[in-house]
């Protein structure tokens, strides 16, 4: 019998959570489907994909601002880009094709035009802190694409009964790096804290410094380590200078294993404002890290910690709220402790066969109905 086509577009595989998802989905998809993999830009892919899948690879994402001031520029890029996928479709001819990164939908929708059913989105942002624009062309975007595969239902709402027929909600399953579900716990902890992401401002490390100052003053001898680059980069550097922290706070680059080299750590922190289902969280509670998350929109954070119950939660974008339970948490170890080995268990509900399953179950209906027509 022949193996239904699937075909997955991303613009790379490398160290981000949405990565880390689509590496997942690929080789799951592997057993029962013919998957190719296509990447838009030329780098290195450090996620084990299964042998199964093939991977292509062209030169064609764009990462100029779609409606900025070069719009011309990135209107005929995004023309390119959509060229390029639509060539791909011609020659891969799938039944599905599915998209996590926004300028990728645009792209395809634009390859596929009058054949939108055939594409399934998985929408990863924050709808809440998108423009007004960009909330108007979503929603008319939506109720074209076949399927639109939410994290989290308060993301879902957002969009009202208007797409709900044709949207579904899949959480992220509890993965390592290796794309592994094992669990792993530490005794003896050194005493730092870390953090990890993109330094970007909704990643919110600059409300992480301020109130990691706050804390620095009655724990003067507790350092913190984060992880990251991006366009925040230099302004993080001059704040941790102007609150006197150059010998507390480390900024280093972005590693693939970074919850493993981590694990000894005293505290993980997610500061971010606003999040899908943040992966990195659900890393640090596998391996049995005491954590402390914003409370951030639209509620990812809050599902995984059971509302605050295996993990302590600080109100979204406060920094005296996130330095009260990075002060709890530093104060309280046996209790951090016993909320770790919680969380561990908690996070358990997100096996990665059961949410493999789910997302099978959604192809699956989707293929079929495009296929009655």
């Amino acid at each position: 019998m022949k193996q239904n086509r699937i075909l997955v577009i991303h613009p790379s595989l490398n160290t981000g959570g949405a990565e880390k998802i689509i590496a997942y989905l690929v080789n799951t998809l592997a057993k029962g489907y013919s998957v190719q993999l296509m990447l838009l830009k030329d780098i290195e892919v450090t996620l084990p994909i299964d042998r199964e899948v093939k991977v292509v690879i062209k030169e064609c994402y764009s990462d100029i601002p779609i409606l900025g001031k070069q719009l011309i520029v990135s209107l005929k890029a995004l023309a390119d880009m959509a060229t390029c996928i639509e060539n791909q479709v011609k020659l891969f001819e799938p039944v599905l094709v599915i998209c996590f990164d926004l300028r990728v939908l645009l792209a395809t929708c634009k390859a596929l035009k009058g054949k939108e059913n055939m594409i399934m989105f998985s929408e990863r942002a924050d709808p809440y802190e998108n423009r007004k624009y960009w909330q108007y062309i979503l929603k008319s975007i939506y109720k074209k694409v076949g399927m639109i595969v939410f994290q989290t239902e308060g993301a879902q709402k957002f969009y009202g009964n208007g797409i709900k027929n044709r949207s579904c909600i899949i959480p992220n399953p509890a993965l390592t790096r290796g794309l592994g579900s094992k669990q792993e716990g530490c005794i003896h902890r050194e005493n730092y804290i870390f953090a990890a992401g993109r330094m970007q401002y909704r990643k919110g490390f600059d409300l992480l410094i301020s109130a990691f100052s706050e804390v620095s003053n009655s724990n003067p001898d507790t350092k913190m380590i984060i992880y990251g680059s991006g366009e925040e980069k230099e302004k993080l550097k001059r704040k941790i200078s102007e609150l006197s922290l150059d010998d507390k706070i480390t900024l280093l680059p972005p590693i693939p294993n970074v919850i493993e080299k981590n694990r000894a750590a005293r505290l993980f922190v997610l500061p971010s404002r606003s999040e899908g289902i943040p992966n990195i969280l659900i890393e640090a509670m596998m391996a049995r890290i005491p954590t402390v998350s914003s409370d951030c929109s639209p509620g990812g954070a809050r599902l995984l910690t059971s509302n605050g119950e295996v993990g302590l939660l600080a109100e979204n974008n406060n920094i005296m709220s996130l330095a009260e339970k990075m002060e709890y948490a530093l104060s309280n170890s046996p209790q951090m402790e016993e909320m770790a080995v919680k969380a561990a268990e908690s996070i358990k509900r997100f096996d990665p066969a059961i949410i493999a399953e789910e997302w099978r179950n959604v192809i699956e209906k989707q293929i079929n109905k495009e296929q009655k027509k």
